[in-house]
């Protein structure tokens, strides 16, 4: 889609191909507006002040910390990810190694997931998403490093395996800090806390690209991670 795309709303460079995925997203809404989901028959329905009480559950430690992990992890993701094809452009690559950069990072976001359960279960779930900060950290400093091909493929690889051990960490963080019954509000409050950040992370990023350069974005990327990763190594000596 990137390829083909990606000259639609020329002479914009990379307009018609960003168009494309934001219809595209719109498009995989419509299954989801024709569900009809079952009401649930677990006890009488809550009043508006009943759920808003509920969500005191996001005042817990371990659910904090959870939400803000998966919060930095899709955030940061996001923030590099999206503007990498205009990056590479600009330094000269063509609109194919872009979007093969984009590929593998793809690739590296999920392939991992076969095993990083498995990883979860052997080594506990707070090492784990700490490797997957670490990563971020060392996807951003490659990022600083060159622009080269090989920075970017890097970059964009260790950035996808940053995410997946970070955000798989945060989900089984949150599954295992909150009860059955509070599960669906909670999850809902944090899918709704990720959504918020990456729009925030993939707005400031086009700004930044634009105004000062793929450099300044990654040490953006970095400071940000570096006092993320303080925060969290501090509040998980004390939920753990």
């Amino acid at each position: 889609m990137f390829i083909v795309a990606k000259d639609m709303l020329a002479p914009v460079p990379l307009a018609g191909a960003y168009a494309a995925l934001a219809a595209l997203s719109l498009v995989g809404l419509l299954p989801l507006a024709l569900t009809n989901l079952p009401a649930p028959t677990n006890g009488a329905p809550q009043s508006f002040k009943e759920r808003l009480a509920s969500l005191l559950v996001l005042k817990r430690k371990p659910v904090r910390l959870a939400v803000g992990l998966g919060a930095v992890s899709q955030g940061i993701m996001v923030f590099l990810m999206v503007p990498t094809p205009l990056a590479m452009i600009g330094c000269g690559f063509s609109e194919a190694v872009a979007g093969d950069v984009i590929r593998w990072h793809v690739v590296a976001m999920f392939a991992p997931s076969f095993f990083t359960g498995f990883l979860i279960k052997r080594f506990g779930v707070h090492p784990i998403a700490l490797i997957g900060l670490a990563l971020l950290i060392v996807s951003s400093i490659a990022a600083q490093s060159g622009l080269t091909s090989a920075h970017f493929y890097g970059s964009l690889v260790l950035l996808g395996i940053g995410w997946n051990f970070g955000f798989i960490g945060a989900t089984t963080m949150l599954a295992n800090s909150v009860s059955a019954d509070e599960r669906a509000l909670v999850q809902g409050a944090n899918d709704t806390v990720i959504a918020l950040v990456s729009t925030l992370c993939a707005f400031a990023a086009g700004a930044i690209i634009a105004g000062f350069g793929w450099v300044v974005l990654a040490a953006v990327s970095l400071g940000l991670l570096v006092v993320a990763t303080a925060i969290f190594v501090k509040e998980m000596r004390v939920v753990a």
